[in-house]
């Protein structure tokens, strides 16, 4: 393969995140708890609501987290790369 062709890489000025992305975040922080909660009082999970929604508070946290986190690696991986091939012209 061949290293002689150009990429034309577009800089973007946008936010990291899209109302979209804010969309899910919420609705997860919210949800989660909800249903563990309710999964408690059905008998699915063996302890207390209060608990159960406790943990799935902390189970979004860390799942919102990971994907924040992602996003924000994939984002400097790719300026990091038009950075290269800016200079590399």
């Amino acid at each position: 393969m061949s290293n002689n062709t150009t990429t034309n890489l577009k800089i973007s000025k946008s936010a990291y995140f899209t109302t979209k992305d804010y969309v899910w975040m919420v609705s997860t922080f919210a949800t989660t708890p909800i249903v563990a909660s309710m999964l408690s009082i059905a008998g699915y999970i063996p302890i207390d609501p209060i608990t159960a929604a406790i943990d799935g508070f902390i189970v979004s946290i860390v799942y919102v987290g990971y994907r924040v986190l992602d996003a924000y690696r994939k984002i400097s991986l790719h300026r990091r790369l038009q950075s290269k091939s800016n200079e590399s012209l």
